[in-house]
């Protein structure tokens, strides 16, 4: 693996047994490594433009996640069919709407702010997130299709799959009626496309084939190219090193596309489902470069293509008549969808409460006014974010080369005052790294024992017993980038731990973001904050891709286990959900709890408000919406 960074892994040694955790049973053993590049944190990238967050784009991503809670057979040697989905279909929390109740005008409208720069790309090789990630989710349909309410992965341009070579080949088999289309600006309407002797394209395995190349191909800089490395052959052609002949796409024919895995990998029906692997209209790409996702150049083939971008102003999408419709991806209800660019706030929440916005996502420093508002607070949904907010240690710098010293600063933080005090936006107390919205993933409601929470007593303890002459301690530094409520959150913990534990900390923040990941890179201090959002919303999207040893993203911990190693090659390899979620359960329990690696401090959350006419389903599954499955409602 080419690995952008560095990283001082130390072995660390760690207990027999994951108590008090039962143990699945055996199984062997295959290392998965993915080279993914997820964000480090979410508000790492918080108010900036977009421009700037290209600029950083080796270091930090915000990739959109899914998620699945339904393991299809274990792969073996022989063939193993995933079958389609139940005759009836799966209860969503939101009924369908009915011809009697829907409004005459099925508009939509959206908006985003406030990065104080136009859209980002919304060429879905290169869309980042927000409306561009939101738009190509529309516009082109993955193989697999993310259920945003039930988390269920369902077939999307694939009507099956098989996963055979001890699951290292997966076989998609592809809806043949599904034709590319663009919205005609001089006859305003969409028209289907055409190929030089009049044929109607159709989507073809060979038009996923070149997508899947051209998010690889170096020339392109993919933004989540790095999803894509798990396919043999990706790595080495995106660094230049090999021939996209040699990577594992093949199109056996118009209808049957073959993806050749370097290890199994239970997640990667989840990994389809993005819009990093849709496909992609080559012949238009070719002939037109950047300028294909252009006003009348953008052709699509999902439930919505794009009608008008008006760069730095607005962008519109239209309902595809065209696009057959499937028990995941209904035909589209709503007509027309606009996003306007805003770049305030506070103008942002007025022109909802004006009735001009139909659905927002509430900015933080506006969440106060909001729910102090009892109209609005009616209106308002919290919705689970996968990204975690934690504490790091530098498990080689004392005190906290001592696991019970580390366990002691993280059992003494109070987790939700620490949310109401500083950070105040709906957030959920963390016990352990992976959210529980995650395949595979504890909960707390299954585990409530699981990871560490609030305990007071126990933390001076265990504190007692390793520096009874707390005079004895060496100085402690937390260190931090100083951006939006960092610092806020650092006092708070800071004054816990000094309550608490009777020990002073040093709090030390860095301005640029830049600067503060060299520090970590080169000599960690013995405390930072990171936080940590998946690519995917499979529990190895956070726990192998950010811990296990040798993984493409640093912890800059200084700490590794074959213990942790194992527990989540074990879960990898396996497709049955309950028994991965045994061994994550374990795994996790050896990160927060027995080595008290880091200290997870909160789950975040999104904040949005929904018009009363709006029938809509809301999404777990980072944000990104089905808007096919919404409707305008009389009332």
């Amino acid at each position: 693996m080419n690995t952008k960074t560095s990283r001082k892994d130390t072995p660390f040694s760690s207990p027999k047994s994951a108590a008090p955790f039962s143990s699945p049973k055996s199984a062997a053993l295959a290392p998965i490594s993915l080279c993914l590049l997820c964000s480090l944190l979410l508000t790492a990238c918080a108010g900036l433009s977009p421009a700037k967050i290209d600029a950083q784009a080796e270091q930090i991503a915000v990739p959109l996640v899914a998620t699945w809670k339904a393991g299809a057979p274990p792969p073996t040697g022989q063939p193993t069919h995933t079958p389609p989905p139940p005759t009836e279909p799966t209860p969503t929390h939101t009924p369908p709407p009915t011809a009697a109740n829907l409004a005459a005008s099925q508009v939509l409208n959206l908006a985003e702010c406030c990065s104080g720069a136009d859209f980002y790309k919304i060429d879905p090789a290169l869309a980042w997130g927000g409306a561009g990630a939101q738009i190509a989710t529309e516009a082109f349909v993955g193989l697999t299709r993310q259920n945003e309410e039930t988390a269920e992965v369902e077939p999307g341009m694939a009507t099956s799959w098989d996963i055979t070579d001890h699951g290292r080949v997966w076989t998609f088999q592809l809806r043949t009626d599904v034709p590319w289309v663009r919205f005609n600006p001089a006859i305003e309407r969409i028209e289907k496309v055409t190929d030089e002797s009049g044929e109607v394209r159709t989507v073809t395995a060979q038009d996923f084939k070149y997508g899947i190349e051209r998010v690889l191909d170096p020339e392109t800089k993919g933004a989540n190219r790095y999803l894509l490395f798990l396919i043999e052959g990706a790595e080495a052609f995106n660094a230049g090193d090999g021939p996209a002949s040699a990577v594992g796409v093949t199109a056996l024919d118009e209808a049957t596309l073959e993806i050749r895995l370097v290890k199994p990998a239970s997640y990667f029906d989840v990994i389809a489902n993005l819009w990093t692997v849709v496909a992609h209209p080559a012949w238009q790409i070719e002939a037109l470069g950047e300028d294909w996702t252009e006003t009348g150049n953008f052709q699509g083939y999902g439930p919505y293509v794009l009608k008008e971008w008006v760069h730095d102003s607005h962008i519109t999408m239209v309902k595809n008549p065209y696009w057959p419709g499937t028990e995941g991806v209904p035909q589209a209800t709503v007509e027309e969808i606009t996003w306007t660019l805003m770049d305030d706030a506070e103008a942002l929440v007025a022109a909802y409460q004006a009735g001009d916005l139909d659905v927002i996502e509430i900015p933080q420093d506006t969440l106060a006014s909001v729910q102090a508002n009892s109209k609005l607070t009616a209106q308002l949904a919290v919705q689970p974010n996968l990204c975690t907010y934690y504490y790091g240690f530098n498990t080689q710098k004392p005190p906290f080369d001592d696991p019970a010293v580390r366990r002691a600063f993280s059992l003494a933080i109070d987790r939700q005052a620490l949310i109401d005090e500083a950070v105040q936006g709906n957030q959920e107390p963390a016990q352990w790294l992976s959210r529980p919205a995650m395949r595979a993933a504890p909960t707390v409601e299954e585990t409530p024992a699981l990871g560490v929470t609030y305990s007071p007593e126990d933390a001076r303890e265990l504190l007692d017993q390793a520096y009874p002459d707390r005079s004895q301690m060496p100085p402690i530094t937390l260190a931090f980038n100083a951006f939006g409520q960092h610092e806020a959150i650092a006092e708070v913990v800071r004054d816990m731990w000094a309550a608490t534990l009777d020990v002073e900390v040093q709090l030390e923040p860095i301005k640029n973001f830049t600067d503060y990941l060299d520090l970590l890179e080169s000599d960690a201090p013995q405390v930072w904050r990171m936080g940590w959002c998946p690519s995917y919303a499979d529990a190895h999207g956070a726990l192998g891709e950010r811990f296990r040893s040798g993984a493409d993203n640093p912890t800059y911990t200084n700490w590794s286990s074959a213990l942790f190693d194992e527990l989540v090659d074990q879960a990898a390899v396996s497709t049955d959900t309950a028994e991965r979620g045994e061994w994550y359960a374990q795994a996790e329990d050896l990160l927060v709890n027995q080595e008290a690696v880091i200290i997870p401090l909160y789950w975040y959350t999104n904040n949005s408000l929904t018009q009363p006419s709006i029938q809509r389903t809301y999404s777990g599954i980072n944000g990104i919406q089905r808007f096919e499955k919404w409707a305008v409602v009389q009332r």
